[in-house]
């Protein structure tokens, strides 16, 4: 486009958008060398920058995403003097050994250091799960996407990474149906209602562009930026982790452990489980300070009044219910 279309590159710029590079030829980095990635990524920017009139300082691979054996794409983009690249996503279990790259960090190599927004994740079950990206947000029941969602912005300083691509907020496009049903399924399902998706969450959040975060959009958004706050307020090599206000004195230090219970129809076990959680606090109560949040998943028996006959009067357990069964995932995104 930038090459036959130049003047829409052009009024995506005067229009206040970031343009940023994603190949020329739109191949897979696995269908090239490292030398074939850099004479395709020389001849995308360069086309982006005459046809935009600025510098083109972003990057993002054409398909898939950057694993751990594809780093030296992350290495090639420093060495050409790339800001910025969000084509990382650690996926089931990539990246295991590296917990810190799920979130914003500087990639440094020895051509140089680039920072890295990966697509943004959610833990479950030891699984790194996307919930950042535009299919994902498609296919996945949409409140379960929500309180993953919420559940980040919670726990997590880290910037929520997202994306989508623009064709897919167009439902009337043409239906390829020779097209595999995995891929059409991937490509088609959910367009009608993906424009109510995005923007159920630019009503909730608060989004803008890698450049203008990293204040790389000229010297007056910079500075503006740095009065705002810093782009990195975490610690590199660590989690993120959401920042507490500092305890006062005499209050406890013990480090906090929260155990979400999900329950659907438990009511005969519940005396139990209370007996067994009992003598766990007993035993880690001196060491942690434990919080309990039972989240009764919409059950059709009495496990909501046993919990609140069990459970309800103590000041460290919190009783949640789902009006319908959800499911455990959605039982312990809500805990």
């Amino acid at each position: 486009m930038a090459k036959t279309a130049p003047e829409i590159v052009r009024e995506v710029v005067g229009r206040g958008y970031e343009v940023a590079c994603c190949g020329y030829y739109h191949r897979s980095i696995h269908q090239m060398t490292p030398a074939e990635f850099v004479e395709d990524l020389r001849r995308a920017r360069e086309a982006l920058e005459r046809a935009a009139g600025v510098p083109v300082v972003g990057h993002r691979v054409a398909h898939g995403r950057v694993g751990p054996s594809d780093l030296w794409v992350l290495n090639a983009l420093a060495r050409e003097g790339f800001a910025y690249d969000s084509s990382l996503m650690p996926l089931f279990r990539a990246f295991r050994e590296e917990p810190w790259r799920r979130f914003v960090h500087r990639h440094r190599s020895e051509g140089g250091e680039i920072w890295e927004f990966p697509i943004s994740t959610i833990r479950l079950f030891g699984f790194d799960l996307p919930i950042g990206g535009g299919n994902y947000l498609r296919q996945f029941p949409p409140f379960l996407m929500r309180r993953a969602v919420a559940s980040w912005d919670r726990r997590f300083e880290a910037p929520f990474v997202m994306y989508f691509h623009v064709w897919e907020l167009d439902p009337s496009q043409p239906r390829i149906t020779a097209a595999p049903l995995l891929t059409r399924i991937r490509h088609y399902r959910n367009l009608e209602r993906y424009e109510a998706i995005l923007s159920d969450y630019f009503a909730r959040y608060r989004f803008i562009g890698i450049g203008e975060y990293l204040g790389l959009r000229g010297e007056r958004r910079r500075e503006e930026r740095e009065e705002r706050f810093d782009p990195l307020p975490w610690r590199e090599e660590g989690i993120p982790v959401r920042r507490e206000p500092a305890s006062r004195p005499g209050l406890e230090e013990r480090p906090g452990v929260t155990i979400v219970v999900p329950c659907y129809n438990e009511e005969q076990g519940l005396t139990y489980l209370a007996n067994t959680l009992t003598r766990l606090e007993e035993e880690l109560g001196g060491t942690y300070a434990l919080h309990f949040v039972f989240v009764d998943d919409g059950s059709s028996d009495g496990t909501g009044a046993a919990l609140e006959r069990l459970f309800g009067g103590r000041p460290n357990h919190t009783i949640l219910t789902h009006p319908a069964n959800e499911g455990v995932a959605a039982a312990i995104l809500t805990g």
